[in-house]
């Protein structure tokens, strides 16, 4: 059998990329007495959220909270509504191991009004979050901020379905402008018309929208 180790190379060489999907990055947290540690990718996605700003921080000679279980972010939470959101948004395998006992993580009524209050609490309420919820505001606010957000990219659409992505690039062409007087590196500069995407958006997504009133 060969050898695992065997042609190892130092991790950080200047032949070595970080895998995009299989190389996380953990955030640590202290919620009343416990730390938690899970991927950062997850709370790092959750744009306009409080902890947006929180991980756009660049690193420096000062320890960065959430980096190391010796500088966790305090969170001002009740400890089983934070674990409830953390099941909802790290699903692993339908059941799993936890002190010698098996535990289901189909979340029960209560728990999901635990996820509801913090994703609220926190502005998580994106469009993935609304349409499991069937919450109409969630889900236009969310296809709003895609629609509308500058650097969004066919990854980030990628996730909720071909269907979504398609409409969401066709608003975007709709709305799209040039300022003539602005370059940048000699092309100019492309915009999105704001009141035009929500217009569109309300008309794109009329039918699913209306099911969730």
């Amino acid at each position: 059998m060969a050898n695992p180790g065997a042609g190892n190379i130092d991790a950080e060489d200047e032949f070595t990329k970080y895998n995009s999907m299989f190389c996380w990055e953990p955030i640590w947290f202290k919620v009343e007495d416990e730390l938690f540690c899970v991927p950062r990718s997850g709370f790092a996605a959750a744009k306009d959220s409080v902890f947006d700003n929180m991980f756009s921080v660049p690193a420096s000679d000062v320890p960065v909270e959430g980096r190391d279980k010796e500088h966790p972010i305090g969170l001002e939470a009740n400890k089983k509504d934070v674990i409830c959101l953390l099941k909802y948004m790290y699903p692993t395998i339908t059941h799993f191991v936890v002190n010698q006992k098996i535990a289901t993580i189909q979340l029960k009524k209560e728990e999901w009004v635990s996820v509801l209050k913090l994703a609220t609490k926190w502005d998580m309420t994106d469009l993935s979050l609304g349409r499991e919820f069937r919450v109409r505001d969630w889900v236009a606010k969310g296809i709003r901020a895609l629609a509308q957000d500058i650097n969004m990219n066919l990854v980030q659409l990628r996730v909720h379905g071909w269907e979504t992505a398609a409409q969401i690039f066709d608003i975007r062409s709709q709305s799209a402008y040039q300022d003539p007087g602005r370059h940048d590196y000699g092309r100019r500069t492309v915009y999105i018309d704001a009141e035009n995407a929500n217009q569109l958006t309300e008309s794109v997504f009329a039918a699913e929208l209306k099911e969730y009133e």
